[in-house]
């Protein structure tokens, strides 16, 4: 667990992943809330989620998955960015016809 101000977090793999190493655990979620309500990811979430997915990869840990609690629900990080490389693909695809 980690905490931060009204409108940011420094967060640190190794003080994420210090826990799951302890317990020995095979996969971790990441969750934290937007206090502004909004439960879009930020530029900084996709960072953060990609620096921490890889320190879990060398140490054998699974990032299942990082979801942002907003006001009216939630998302994640993984779907989103799921999405965006899709929609990416599909816009690439379309200029080379």
């Amino acid at each position: 667990m980690h905490f931060g101000g009204t409108n940011f977090a420094r967060i640190e793999p190794q003080i994420i992943l210090a826990e799951p190493v302890k317990m020995n655990a095979p996969s971790i979620i990441l969750v934290h809330n937007h206090p502004s309500g909004d439960a879009r990811p930020s530029d900084e979430d996709f960072r953060m989620t990609d620096r921490i997915h890889e320190c879990a990869d060398v140490m054998g840990i699974r990032l299942i998955d990082h979801v942002i609690i907003g006001e009216n629900g939630f998302s994640s990080v993984m779907q989103v960015e799921r999405e965006q490389k899709e929609k990416e693909m599909k816009n690439k695809k379309r200029k080379e016809r």
